[in-house]
Formats: C-alpha cells, sequence, structure tokens
C-alpha cells in the first residue's frame, strides 16, 4: 500500500495577495488517469490540468503522466516509493532505481536515484550530492519495493528549473534539504551537480524545508532566540534575496499547502480539546481557523480541498470509508469526508457529483490547480485505490464519468514511454 505522507515584512512585499473569491461551481465531472488494473495515487496537478502519479505494480512503482486531452503515458523505469512532481512547463521531477552494472552478480543490481523527464519524454538520471545519504542499492530488483528506505525525495519544483530535495521523503524527519539549479536540464553535462548548480540549505537558515513556490521562495521552520530563549517559526526563506522572514511561532502546525500569494494552510492540534483544527494564514490578513475542516492543498486563489471531521451517524455509512473510521470515544464514531472548502464552509465532495451512484468511494483530495481541477484518491472496491480527477462543469451540463473499465483506459504498448538516460 501507499504511504500517505500522511507550511513580515520585506520578504512577503513581493506577493500579489489575492482576496478569497467565491467558489461558484455546482458540479464536478470524475476521471480516472490511471489504467484499469493499477492502484495509483494521484500526487500533484500543474496549471494545464496535468497530473503526474504512481501506480503500484505487483513487483514495484511505475509513475505515470496524464494529459486531459490524450490521456495517461507510464515510464517504464522502476521508481522508488516517494512522489512524483511537476511544474508548469510539463517536466517531471521524482526518484527512481536504475539499473548499474555489478562485477559479483551477473544481473547487475540498482541504485535509487533523482531523475527529470522533460516535455519531450528525455529521462535524465540525476546522482544526489555527495553530503546526502549514500545511494541505496539493491541486486534483486524483485525486492526494490520491500527494501526501499524512503531517503531521497524531490518536495517541490519551480517553473525556473529549481528543485527543493530531501534526504527523507517526509520533510518532519528528514535532515539535510537542498536547492538545485536545473537550467542546463536538456544538455549533457559530466558535472551536472557541481557545487554552482546545488546549494545545501543550512540549518540555521532553516531546519525545515515543506515547499518552493513559483516566486523562489521556501516554505518552512526555522529557530529564533525569543525572550524565554529559542523558539520554532514558521518561515520563509527567499532564495533571490537569501533572507529568512519568521513569521509566527511554530505551535505544532502541520503545514500542507503554500501559494505564489503567501497563503499558507494546514493544521494543529487544539490546547483546549487536543483535536484538529485547520488554518489558513494569508500575509495580509493573518490567521483563518477553519474548524474540523483539515485543508490538503491550495491554489492561487486561495481555494482549499481537505477533510472534515464528521459524526459516523451523520447520513454516510461506515462501510464506504474503510480505514478512514475514528474512534475517538467508546460511544462516538468518527468519519473524514474529503471537501472542498466553498464559501466559507466545507462541502463535501460527494454533494458535488450530480450522480446517483458513484463507482467509487472518494477517499481524499490533494491537490487543486487555479482553474479549480482537484486530484484525489477513490477506493473502487473497498481494496484498490485509484487516482482521480475532478472537473468543474456548469449546472447545465451532466458530470460524465471516464471509468477505469472503458475501453479508451485499457492499456496498450502506446501508453508506455521508454526512456533512456542522457549519457
Amino acid at each position: 500500500m501507499f504511504k500517505f505522507s500522511s507550511f513580515v515584512a520585506t520578504a512577503l512585499s513581493c506577493f500579489a495577495c489575492l482576496p478569497l473569491p467565491s467558489f461558484g461551481v455546482d458540479s464536478y465531472s470524475i476521471h480516472f488517469p490511471s489504467l484499469a488494473n493499477d492502484q495509483s495515487y494521484a500526487c500533484a496537478i500543474n496549471a494545464h490540468g496535468t497530473v503526474v502519479g504512481k501506480a503500484e505494480k505487483e513487483k514495484g512503482y511505475l509513475d505515470f503522466i496524464w494529459f486531459p486531452k490524450t490521456g495517461i503515458q507510464r515510464f517504464t523505469f522502476n521508481a522508488s516509493s516517494s512522489f512524483p512532481v511537476i511544474n508548469n512547463l510539463n517536466k517531471v521531477f521524482g526518484t527512481g532505481w536504475f539499473a548499474v552494472p555489478s562485477w559479483w552478480s551477473s544481473h547487475g543490481s540498482f541504485v535509487k536515484s533523482f531523475y527529470s523527464i522533460n516535455s519531450q519524454y528525455v529521462l535524465r538520471e540525476i546522482n544526489p550530492p555527495n553530503f546526502f545519504p549514500s545511494l541505496q542499492q539493491v541486486e534483486n530488483s524483485q525486492l526494490l519495493r520491500y527494501l526501499d528506505n524512503h531517503e531521497l525525495a524531490v518536495l517541490s519544483c519551480n517553473d525556473s528549473g529549481e528543485l527543493l530535495i530531501a534526504d527523507f521523503f517526509d520533510p518532519s524527519h528528514a535532515k539535510k534539504f537542498a536547492v538545485s539549479i536545473l537550467q542546463d536540464l536538456d544538455t549533457t553535462s559530466e558535472n551536472f551537480w557541481s557545487r554552482q548548480n546545488f546549494s545545501l540549505i543550512d540549518e540555521k537558515i532553516l531546519s525545515q524545508a515543506n515547499f518552493m513556490n513559483h516566486r523562489r521562495m521556501i516554505l518552512g521552520k526555522c529557530w529564533q532566540q525569543g525572550k524565554k530563549g529559542m523558539l520554532r517559526y514558521i518561515a520563509i526563506y527567499d532564495l533571490t534575496t537569501q533572507g529568512v522572514t519568521p513569521l509566527f511561532v511554530d505551535k505544532g502546525y502541520t503545514l500542507s499547502g503554500f501559494n505564489d500569494a503567501g497563503q499558507i494552510c494546514g493544521w494543529k492540534m487544539t490546547h483546549q480539546t487536543d483535536e484538529l483544527e485547520g488554518f489558513l494564514w494569508d500575509p495580509e490578513k493573518g490567521f483563518q481557523f477553519l474548524g474540523d475542516f483539515l485543508p490538503h492543498a491550495l491554489n492561487n486563489r486561495g481555494q482549499m480541498v481537505g477533510n472534515i471531521k464528521t459524526e459516523a451517524n451523520s447520513g454516510y455509512y461506515l462501510s464506504d470509508y474503510p480505514n478512514a473510521i475514528e474512534k475517538l470515544d467508546a460511544l462516538k464514531f468518527y468519519v473524514w469526508h474529503p471537501c472542498v472548502w466553498l464559501n466559507g464552509e466545507a462541502v463535501p465532495i460527494q454533494d458535488l457529483l450530480s450522480l446517483d451512484t458513484l463507482p467509487c468511494t472518494i477517499l481524499n483530495l490533494n491537490g487543486i490547480n487555479d482553474e479549480g481541477k482537484i486530484i484525489g484518491n477513490a477506493f473502487l472496491d473497498k481494496r484498490r485505490i485509484q487516482a482521480i480527477v475532478l472537473t468543474p462543469i456548469d449546472t447545465e451540463e451532466i458530470a460524465l464519468i471516464d471509468h477505469p473499465l472503458t475501453k479508451h483506459e485499457i492499456a496498450t504498448e502506446e501508453n508506455e514511454v521508454v526512456a533512456h538516460s542522457v549519457p
């Protein structure tokens, strides 16, 4: 199964902060971008509605890219457990396993490295910097899925060709973060990871890095001297000025989104009830607390998707949400419902699909672009997870379903991209 993994001054003066809009959407169409027999997970969506994700196979993982007009393309090399990312130029970055010759094995071995794939499907293997963990090496390709130590991850990418990378897939447990300059992505270079193209983020600047936006700002956490000792702050690191701006004291915040307007979303544990509470922070307006709605992503218009906690007897059936049930006490059960934040309240996504029956149960929503297109994941048969894409439609239209068993979603040789590394 996938690991869900299970974020003022001068630095913010360049942000063009946008007001929270009314989200005038009444219904969505639903699409299944991966293939019929895949268990898959949608990882990221860009401004054009192009989606990257990960498909789970019996022997490991394959990353894929899905275009709204032309459909899915699968990358044939073995992907690691970390999620791929994509920028608005349709360049994909991630981590994968690549074959290397071995003198002690006739079959060779596999080493985990970063990769990039451009819009022409040219694959490039990128060795991690030498101060990151030693490259994990596995001899048996059948064991790649089970022996993956989750080290090395691309956390974010921007349209300037920069990557925010970490030595572990979960930023809260990573120890080293770095930014790479990938402007020579489509050229060959023996010294691709030379020092002029790579910069380690000093832990004195940011002790944790979570996101990077297209304005070359990195959202993370830093330590600052306070009146009663060292305090940890939510902070922004400006790659252009090399300055750090502490925003507010970290009170156990989980950061889940950061947009080009400088807005931050996430959640924290409340001191009074020890329950989770969502928030949206704006550079001009400050905090807006969202109650039981926990945002998982936001776009540049301030629109959010996430989950909300409701009691199990509120009209939804427990059997529709396997593995999504939380027992808080002996009498009450709660269910996390995927929602869209509309006009100041969380609306369950199921209520926005104008369909009598769905061929799936939507599990979560984890991405939204500026056009309001949403990615998430759903249970097809209460056991198998598959990526979904939700597209806003007019109220006069009928929400059509691209079911994963329809003929245009069946795997063919044309769906596979055989990419070769650049020497």
